[in-house]
């Protein structure tokens, strides 16, 4: 073989270990980054990609959540309210510190949050589609009852303008808020991200201009990574909210990689 052959053949041998260093690349071996605030947190999450056989993903906290002051009082058993909503599993942790009016039925807004309410109170209602805007339209409230809200101080007015709208009289209580958590992506940086709220996806942004492929657990926080500058093509979510399906999604998205 003379010595340009030889070239040719290694220069081919070369492009062949890169191209199928790609394909490896484009299985079990991709890089995911979980942005919930804590391990156990992420452990639901981590434990569904690990049975897919992922191994390589690494925790990258967003936000961080902080209780915020407010008169307890409003829990009083004196105070008559109809419905307490809980759109949140930190909301709901919040809630179980205290004691409830008898007159009160909890509405959660799904599985997550109904999991932590449900260590001490029975939950009466969730909707068909785990959002804020769901529930608002599918409690079962009408004008003579009183519902309180307690939430984010950054949440959305979903719940308190769709109840509003439907003449039910809601208060609102912010009794947490949430802030970024600073960071510095690691090396080599995660190939797919994953996001738990609108919140997370602005604590990203506060840190690091970059935008992989992204996984959310539901549209509101999909929408709010494309209103953040990512591609609408790489992003996805399921189409109900859910660890199960947000899970899911991740493995879809991975089924058709490398996005285009």
């Amino acid at each position: 073989m003379g010595f340009l052959s030889f070239q040719r053949l290694s220069t081919f041998v070369v492009v062949g270990v890169v191209f199928l260093s790609h394909l490896l690349k484009s299985s079990t071996s991709l890089r995911i980054a979980l942005t919930r605030e804590n391990t156990k947190k992420n452990a639901m999450l981590r434990s569904r990609l690990e049975t897919m056989g992922l191994s390589d993903i690494v925790e990258i906290p967003c936000l961080q959540h902080s209780t915020l002051p407010f008169d307890a009082d409003i829990f009083s058993p004196q105070e008559p309210w109809s419905w307490i909503l809980c759109t949140s599993p930190f909301s709901a942790k919040i809630l179980t510190a205290y004691d409830i009016p008898s007159s009160a039925r909890i509405a959660s807004v799904g599985g997550g949050t109904s999991r932590v309410l449900r260590g001490k109170f029975e939950v009466a209602f969730e909707p068909s589609v785990a959002n804020g805007k769901a529930l608002a339209e599918e409690l079962p409230a009408g004008e003579g009852d009183r519902v309180l809200y307690p939430t984010s101080a950054k949440a959305s007015d979903d719940v308190t303008s769709g109840l509003a709208s439907r003449s039910v009289s809601i208060t609102r209580l912010d009794t947490y808020t949430t802030t970024s958590t600073a960071f510095t992506l690691p090396s080599p940086p995660p190939d797919v991200v994953t996001f738990s709220s609108p919140t997370s996806v602005r604590g990203w942004c506060d840190n690091t201009e970059e935008r992989p492929p992204a996984v959310c657990i539901g549209r509101t926080s999909g929408e709010e990574c494309i209103r953040m500058g990512w591609r609408p093509d790489t992003v996805m979510w399921p189409e109900r909210p859910g660890v199960e399906g947000w899970s899911e999604t991740v493995k879809e998205m991975l089924s058709s990689w490398p996005p285009s």
